[in-house]
């Protein structure tokens, strides 16, 4: 009965962390199909300029998540570095690639924001390789949206880390507070040598790359993930008191918005903190606005989504784009439209590609897990 309810509840866990990625993948899309409308003011205005913070909540959802799955292997016996390593590779790579392949022949050799000097074959190297996230002009330039893939793999490497010595509330706000250090430090430092070194043409990169879109800027958001899981782990916050700050939180940031030149009090940071108790919260007690089938449907595909709907909307934004209408209205069909065909597409390459392999990931993994419970027990045994 103990070991029923005990799965009972981790698949509760697993579903509202879909859930909350499917709020997430749905809160990017909308920020981009809003710069697409044009608009201005209102309150879906607050809340699609707002959507970008779907980033953070993915790598909030991740470090969570992925902490979850190195508990139950551990306990299990089975936790093995090179498998999490192997699991990892399957899981982004092949998606990416793909993406990267289209990137490269629609945008090679073009000029623009990200790539002010155009896309050249080094752009495309470092990208393959994940090694993009190392300077301001290759973050985001092959791929849209590409930077937080290369920040997300980064911290994929040190996760072991955290895992072994994040093990608390506690440890998890030391780890905190350094990371906080962290990227105030690498925040002044890389903005000042890259308003010298950059070129002329790519210096608008550096404050963004300085203090948005690398590892650093974002290790905070990731070490706040951990510190949710660690709460859920010892329920040191009521959910009811969880839903409350996060809501709160939530209505204050979107009225009262963070300059993005505010570095001190980082948006992104804040945002993070009110996702971190928000997910807390949920897991433990989910409510039907936060978890439900449709969202979980989204949720499961938001890593192909994430890939593919910028590209979609390069072309259906097009149709629109002399559209005369209110930009509400544009709004709506354009975020019905975008929305509906990356999920459609989306859904066939999570089926396609994505399942497929993160099974050949399961398999090749598990040959070194079965290694590690060999020695183990071999260990036990002297």
């Amino acid at each position: 009965m103990i070991d029923t309810e005990k799965g009972r509840e981790q698949l509760q866990r697993v579903d509202a962390l879909d859930s909350a990625r499917g709020w997430a993948i749905l809160g990017v899309i909308a920020i981009h199909i809003s710069q697409a409308a044009q608009l201005q003011t209102g309150l879906l205005h607050k809340l699609a300029v707002n959507g970008d913070m779907g980033v953070e909540l993915f790598y909030v959802l991740s470090a969570f998540s992925l902490m979850m799955v190195m508990n139950a292997r551990e306990a299990a016996g089975c936790h093995n570095l090179r498998g999490y390593f192997i699991r990892r590779f399957f899981r982004i790579a092949p998606m990416f690639w793909i993406v990267l392949l289209l990137s490269t022949i629609l945008f090679f050799g073009k000029k623009s924001f990200w790539a002010p000097s155009g896309i050249d074959g080094t752009d495309v190297v470092l990208t393959a390789l994940f090694l993009h996230g190392v300077t301001p002009q290759s973050v985001n330039a092959v791929v849209p949206g590409g930077w937080s893939v290369a920040v997300e793999v980064s911290f994929y490497l040190l996760l072991p880390l955290f895992f072994k010595y994040a093990k608390s509330v506690a440890t998890t706000t030391g780890w905190l507070i350094a990371s906080l250090m962290i990227y105030y430090c690498f925040g002044y430092i890389a903005q000042m040598h890259f308003d010298r070194t950059l070129p002329e043409v790519a210096r608008h990169l550096a404050d963004i790359y300085s203090w948005y879109m690398s590892l650093p800027a974002q290790l905070p958001v990731f070490v706040m993930g951990i510190l949710a899981f660690q709460m859920v782990r010892e329920e040191v916050l009521a959910p009811v008191y969880g839903y409350i700050f996060s809501g709160v939180g939530a209505a204050l940031l979107l009225y009262f918005p963070v300059s993005s030149e505010s570095h001190l009090f980082a948006r992104h940071l804040l945002w993070g903190i009110v996702f971190a108790v928000f997910i807390a919260s949920n897991v433990r007690r989910p409510l039907y606005l936060f978890d439900n089938p449709l969202l979980r449907a989204f949720g499961r595909i938001s890593y192909s989504a994430y890939l593919l709907h910028f590209i979609v909307l390069m072309y259906i934004g097009k149709i629109f784009r002399h559209a005369e209408m209110s930009a509400e209205v544009k709004f709506a069909l354009l975020y019905f439209v975008v929305g509906g065909i990356t999920y459609f597409l989306a859904s066939w390459t999570y089926r396609v590609v994505e399942l497929r392999y993160m099974k050949v990931g399961s398999k090749f993994s598990r040959r070194f897990e079965i290694e590690s419970e060999v020695s183990r027990k071999e260990s036990y045994a002297k």
